[in-house]
C-alpha cells in the first residue's frame, strides 16, 4: 500500500519524504508555515476522507479541451472515463471486497495512465 499511497500523494501535489511516510504540506506563501513537515500516515486505501479529494481532483481534470473526467462508483465497482466517451474506461476496478478498495484501485490505475499520457 505504501507505494500506491505515495503515488496518490504525489498526484495530489504533496512531497513525500523517502525515509518515512511524511507529507510535506505546501502552505500558502507569506505564512510562517511554509514547507512544514507533518507526520501523517497516508490512508488513501482505507479512508474516504483521504480518497474523496483525489476523486474530486480527477473529476476536475480536462484531458482534452472540454472533456472532463467522470468517476462512477457503483457497488463494488469503480470506473473512471472521459465524459464524452462513456464506453471507454480509462481505468476500472471491480470484484473487490468494498467500494473503497475498488475506488482506490481505479484511482491508482488512472494516475498511472495520467502520468504516462500528460
Amino acid at each position: 500500500m505504501e507505494d500506491t499511497n505515495r503515488l496518490i500523494a504525489e498526484f495530489m501535489g504533496y512531497k513525500v519524504m523517502k525515509e518515512n511516510d511524511f507529507l510535506n504540506y505546501n502552505y500558502p506563501k507569506n505564512t510562517n508555515l511554509d514547507n512544514i513537515m507533518i507526520d501523517v500516515a497516508m490512508t488513501y486505501h482505507k479512508s474516504w476522507d483521504w480518497l474523496m479529494p483525489v476523486v474530486e481532483k480527477i473529476e476536475g481534470l480536462a484531458i482534452e479541451k472540454y472533456n472532463p473526467i467522470k468517476v462512477e462508483i457503483n457497488g463494488t465497482s469503480t470506473y473512471i472515463k472521459k465524459a464524452s466517451e462513456p464506453r471507454f474506461n480509462i481505468s476500472r476496478a471491480y470484484s473487490v471486497k468494498s467500494r473503497i478498495q475498488a475506488t482506490h484501485k481505479a484511482v491508482v490505475e488512472f494516475i498511472k495512465w495520467y502520468n504516462e499520457n500528460k
